[in-house]
Formats: C-alpha cells, sequence, structure tokens
C-alpha cells in the first residue's frame, strides 16, 4: 500500500458544506452540490479546475444526476417551506436553459437515475416510492411502493431491461422497467441493517454493500450469495467499481482506499483531506481519482 499523489485540488467557492460530486461521462465537468443551495458545473483541465456556470436551487438536501451523454444535469429535491412539494430541473448545459417540474411528495427524493438512451428517470423517494418517468416531458408512467427501500441506491441495468432496488434489510428486487413488475425472484444479501450505498460493477455480476460498523462485501447478483468480504470500515460514504472490475474505490468517512479485489488488498490510500470525506470517484476513463470533503475536491492521478 502506498499513498498516491494529488494531481490538484482546489476549494470549490459553495458557502456552505459540499453533499456530493459527480463527474460527467465525458471526463470534462465536475458537478457539486452543497447545503448552500447551489449547484456548480466545474469544466477540468489537466492542470486547473475553470469555473463556468452556478444554479441556484430551491430544495433541501437536492441530488442529482448527470445524463449519460453528459448534455444536461437532472436535479431536485424538496421545495422549502412546503410540506409535500418536489421540484425537479432539468439543466441543459449548451443552452444554459433550465426546465422545472413539480410534483408531490411528503418527504424528500433519495436519487435520481437516468436510462443510457436518456428516455427514461427512476426517482426514488424517502416515503418507499419508486416512479419511472418519461424523460421529455416528465410523465409519471409507473410507480411502486417498496418497504424499508435504501432510496440512495437505486439502478438501471440488463442494458435498461431491469430497475434494481436495494432496500435496508438486505433485499434486493428487480423489476421490468417498463411494467415495473417483478422481473426475477428477490434476493437476501445479508441478515442485519445495511447502510451506506450499494452498487453493482458494469458487468453486472457482483453488488457491493456494507453492513454498519461492519464489512464492505461482494455478493453474487445471481443468487445473493457472499463472494468475499474486503474490509472493515464505520460507515461507507462512497464506493465506484473499475470499469475492468478488477479494482472498488472505497470510502468512509475519514479515508479513500483503492482496493484489489481479488487478492483482497489495498493498493492505493488517498490522503489530505481536513475534514470528513463526502464522496470518492474514478473518473469514467479510469485515469484519476476524484475525493472530497466537506470543503475540497482533490482529483489524483490514479
Amino acid at each position: 500500500t502506498y499513498d498516491s499523489i494529488s494531481h490538484f485540488t482546489q476549494k470549490i467557492p459553495h458557502k456552505d458544506y459540499l453533499r456530493s460530486v459527480a463527474f460527467s461521462s465525458d471526463n470534462q465537468l465536475l458537478a457539486t452540490i452543497s447545503d448552500d443551495h447551489t449547484l456548480r458545473l466545474t469544466s477540468i483541465k489537466t492542470d486547473t479546475f475553470q469555473y463556468c456556470k452556478c444554479k441556484y436551487m430551491n430544495c433541501n438536501t437536492p441530488v442529482f444526476c448527470f445524463t449519460p451523454d453528459s448534455k444536461q444535469i437532472i436535479y431536485g429535491g424538496k421545495i422549502k417551506n412546503t410540506e409535500d412539494k418536489i421540484e425537479i430541473c432539468k439543466w441543459d448545459i449548451e443552452t444554459d436553459s433550465i426546465r422545472k417540474y413539480t410534483m408531490s411528495s411528503e418527504k424528500g427524493i433519495g436519487s435520481i437515475i437516468s436510462s443510457s438512451d436518456n428516455k427514461y428517470l427512476v426517482i426514488s423517494f424517502y416515503t418507499g416510492i419508486v416512479k419511472l418517468i418519461e424523460a421529455n416531458d416528465m410523465t409519471i408512467l409507473k410507480e411502486i411502493r417498496i418497504e424499508s427501500l435504501h432510496p440512495e441506491s437505486t439502478c438501471f441495468c440488463n442494458n435498461d431491461k431491469e430497475i434494481i432496488t436495494f432496500t435496508h434489510k438486505g433485499d434486493i428486487n428487480f423489476w421490468d422497467s417498463e411494467t415495473l413488475e417483478e422481473s426475477r425472484p428477490h434476493l437476501k444479501i445479508n441478515s442485519g441493517e445495511i447502510h451506506g450505498k450499494f452498487i453493482i460493477n458494469e458487468n453486472e455480476d457482483f453488488i457491493l454493500g456494507h453492513k454498519y460498523r461492519g464489512k464492505v462485501s461482494l455478493y453474487d447478483i445471481k443468487d445473493g450469495r457472499l463472494i468475499k468480504e474486503i474490509c472493515d470500515i464505520h460507515m461507507l460514504e462512497d464506493a465506484d467499481f473499475s470499469s475492468d472490475g478488477k479494482y472498488v474505490l472505497i470510502a468512509d468517512c475519514s479515508n479513500v482506499e483503492l482496493w484489489e479485489i481479488d487478492s483482497q488488498k489495498c493498493i492505493r490510500e488517498y490522503k489530505g483531506h481536513e475534514s470528513g470525506i463526502r464522496g470518492g470517484q474514478l473518473s469514467p476513463d479510469g485515469k484519476h481519482v476524484m475525493t472530497c470533503d466537506e470543503k475540497t475536491v482533490k482529483i489524483w492521478d490514479i
């Protein structure tokens, strides 16, 4: 194990703590969202950050995602000072235009994800509701309610033919993305409470999950069988598989590490943050690691 060297560091000029960050799929943009109710879009150069655009959000605890073509950001949350209103915004990056939509929900949004063809969105709510939405006009096509839903960990799989949902109790359900009916038997991967995000690898062979104050583990996506335990951490803040499936980046509140899955060895540590870690991701081209704490974003050579 050895420490990696920071490629460059930048304090993003939010006025409050960073909540989450994401790379665009073309590796050109970095989006940061903050408790100051702003979403900042920053172009990334090889040796610097170049600030470009910022949007104010009239919502609490917002979430966001890039569309797979990197042309839009979809973001939203519970509208401030309301009891049951959610605002979803579509920000066209090239034209700098925004389309806003309102829907009802008693609680906020856990995640927004886009299908690979940009035709559909799936929005998961803390009420346990999952909604399938037509992305162009935001028509709600289907919705389901899931007990103990883990709303931060919904994803498309099987070439967008299925949607996977996870619960805090370790239940995994597969849903037909057109009908939102169960497409295969559900799995149970853990007998205890699951914390932090669930993620699946690019080949959709296995799932990574974490039991509170316990192991970060890999499970077979076909039958829920435990494949291997990788490491012990306090709380999983973020995780990301490499595109070849050989490595996984694991971030808890104080450390970000790159682990080799087969050997179960930590091969890189990314140190230097002065406050609690909020996220860690591999760039889509696999050349860099992005980490962030409450105020600072760092880009590292992998």
